[in-house]
């Protein structure tokens, strides 16, 4: 093929976004339908930076990218050499019709042991029980929880402000306001 020329990982993202929005596919459905990691197909869309002042990027490996672009390849039958370097012209980007909602894909640093999972069990216990022995920390839990939905929301807010489409992200503030009018809880925190 084009082994001595080197690939813009930049245009390649692009190029696999076009094929996952024309496919009409959020990025947890196009990396089911490559049987690929959600995080794998995410670096390879868009790159991870370090943080916002380093010029340091964490990409796939190229073995690892060719794979996944092999894979893009066979399933929404597109040319390898389209992908990998933008030849040819396989469809316009102004064919793509994009959702009717936006999301972003947020990834945590996570461990996971047999302490922690015990812990998250008990603290979904503590929050099904109606004991009053346990109300303090219920409530205490409800309140990380409802801290943890604002910041997320926080985090969808300001990447819908970035990519222009405020619209979903006043969306999901109506939404998340008529769950709260619906549910009246009993107690007030």
């Amino acid at each position: 093929m084009y082994e001595n020329e080197s690939l813009n990982r930049k245009a390649v993202g692009k190029r696999i976004g076009l094929i996952r929005k024309k496919a009409k596919l959020t990025q947890p459905e196009f990396a089911k339908k490559l049987n690929m990691p959600v995080m794998i197909t995410e670096i390879a869309e868009h790159g991870i930076k370090s943080d916002d002042n380093a010029n340091v990027s964490f990409n796939l490996s190229m073995s690892e990218l060719v794979r996944l672009l092999k894979l893009i390849a066979d399933k929404f039958n597109v040319p390898i050499d389209w992908l990998m370097y933008g030849y040819g012209k396989v469809f316009n980007a102004d064919e793509i019709s994009f959702y009717a909602n936006d999301e972003i894909t947020l990834f945590f640093p996570m461990t996971i042991s047999d302490r922690s999972l015990a812990n998250e069990m008990y603290d979904a216990l503590i929050l099904m029980s109606t004991n009053r022995q346990y109300e303090t920390k219920r409530l205490e839990l409800q309140r990380a929880l409802l801290e943890s939905i604002v910041e997320k929301y926080r985090l969808y807010k300001q990447h819908t402000d970035y990519s222009g489409n405020n619209e979903y992200a006043d969306c999901a503030r109506e939404q998340m306001l008529e769950v709260l009018s619906r549910h009246q809880p009993p107690y007030i925190m």
